[in-house]
């Protein structure tokens, strides 16, 4: 008799212990916490965002978006307060420019409109490999100088202008090359998933890798920093469809990645 009272007194005390641990984790992750993890480890697609329209990638938790003049006059003060399943826009790629010549005219209200919020700032620049690579370094250096707490400058390439795979890395070093010189900062390279393997892949891993690649679960490049993985989210304060990204590390990684 004493025997089976123990038995069963240590059977409550472990069903009792177990709910207490998970009550414990309930109040640790949220719904949402949970099932993202159930999916990332059952190797299933990532659930579809109310919010955002898409599915996130699991296990980024900095996410960001890009934007040019397509995207018109943006709220950022909307862009700051949204929320979606406690992911939010931690960080903001502007187009600068293009060319030698070229600004983005939504560039400056772009720039403005983060810093007032508080949002963690970049820029990139619409590279022409057929077009002098010093000049136009110049020219995106005049547009943008990361300052304390921004992001490293970018180098969006993504035609050959009809130029040997040769031909375009030995322009695109000499304007990577020349944007360091300048800022003090080694670039970003960023590239679409076949473009970058034609014509980059193998020459620039020095460089940060942003690599733009929808409709899979994994980037299909190794050693990147920045995955454009959609171009159909949906953002607060912004109008028309807008590119989602993922930072590859964590929190602190993405903090070391700024300037000082």
């Amino acid at each position: 008799m004493g025997r089976k009272k123990k038995k069963k007194t240590g059977l409550a005390v472990f069903i009792l212990s177990t709910l207490l641990v998970l009550a414990g984790l309930m109040t640790l992750f949220t719904l949402s916490d949970l099932r993202r993890f159930y999916t990332r480890w059952k190797g299933l697609p990532p659930p579809v965002h109310k919010e955002f329209g898409v599915r996130v990638p699991t296990g980024y938790p900095i996410t960001g978006i890009d934007v040019s003049r397509y995207q018109r006059e943006i709220d950022w003060k909307k862009v700051k307060e949204m929320n979606s399943e406690g992911y939010k826009v931690n960080f903001v790629f502007a187009k600068a420019g293009e060319g030698y010549n070229l600004k983005d005219p939504q560039f400056e209200n772009n720039r403005k409109g983060c810093k007032k919020e508080g949002i963690t700032f970049g820029a990139y620049h619409y590279f022409h490999p057929d077009k002098d690579p010093v000049r136009q370094a110049d020219f995106f250096v005049s547009l943008f100088t990361p300052q304390k707490g921004d992001l490293p400058p970018v180098c969006d390439i993504e035609e050959t202008k009809f130029m040997k795979p040769e031909a375009i890395r030995a322009s695109l070093k000499q304007f990577l090359k020349r944007v360091e010189a300048l800022t003090g900062m080694k670039p970003v390279l960023y590239s679409y998933h076949s473009f970058y393997q034609k014509n980059l892949k193998g020459h620039f891993d020095d460089y940060p890798l942003w690599i733009a690649h929808y409709g899979s679960l994994k980037p299909g490049t190794g050693g990147w920093a920045f995955w454009q993985f959609t171009e159909r989210a949906n953002i607060s304060g912004i109008y028309g469809k807008v590119d989602l990204n993922v930072f590859s590390g964590s929190r602190e990684e993405f903090f070391k990645l700024r300037k000082r």
